[in-house]
């Protein structure tokens, strides 16, 4: 995890991380609506919007409690930065999620105007796809991690398990490049951060969730417990 390509993913360390499933794409405004329907939660700060309402663009405008109160509903939660760097950079430590070739405009969304770029439908970019089939995770919108931002503590040796982040900060982790940055902003290691209260317009800041995999004995009572015909 992490590279030395600048001072802020620095330095290389190793973790272990347990099973997790995690979204193929970002949650989009469509799924993030039936969440507001079934609890009440409020709307987002972009909601009136029409040019980042479209049901199948990824829900931006909702700060980290919005996406972690999501997560929640959905029966996941947010992923570790851990977990996101896995799942983007896989097990060859490849430079963006589809290995170490610089991006084109036809294999990401990116570097398109700020002020009027928007994101594009969520897997609308099959080139931007990692090597366990997770999508978007350099271009469109950058994610909420679920960690407080920090520097990496160095190697000790020993790779620490499942790794969460200091217990308490002032801003959250944010990871992936967005419709608006330059291609070194898509790279599988480059951390960004950002207060997780709803201080900006954020219509560049998307989340996806993971949910825990079963352990073996969790599995095998799923197992006996399946209907038969």
């Amino acid at each position: 995890m992490g590279s030395t390509e600048t001072a802020g993913e620095g330095p290389p360390h190793r973790v272990r991380l347990s099973p997790c499933w995690i979204a193929r794409t970002e949650v989009t405004n469509q799924q993030y609506r039936r969440f507001l329907a079934e609890t009440g939660h409020p709307p987002t700060t972009l909601a009136t919007e029409d040019r980042f309402n479209r049901d199948d663009q990824p829900v931006v405008g909702a700060d980290w409690e919005d996406a972690a109160a999501y997560c929640r509903w959905a029966g996941g939660r947010l992923p570790t930065e851990a977990e996101w760097e896995f799942a983007a950079r896989g097990t060859d430590g490849r430079r963006y999620p589809w290995g170490n070739a610089e991006p084109s405009p036809s294999q990401a969304v990116f570097l398109l105007d700020f002020l009027k770029g928007e994101a594009a439908p969520v897997g609308s970019t099959p080139g931007d796809t990692s090597p366990f089939g997770v999508m978007d995770l350099a271009g469109n919108v950058t994610e909420w991690c679920a960690d407080w931002f920090a520097p990496y503590a160095s190697d000790t040796g020993t790779p620490p398990a499942d790794p969460k982040g200091p217990p308490a900060g002032t801003l959250r982790v944010r990871r992936g490049g967005t419709y608006w940055y330059a291609a070194a902003g898509l790279r599988t290691t480059q951390r960004y951060s950002s207060p997780p209260a709803p201080v900006l317009s954020r219509r560049y800041i998307g989340f996806r969730y993971v949910v825990d995999a079963p352990g073996p004995g969790e599995r095998a009572r799923t197992a006996a417990n399946a209907p038969t015909e």
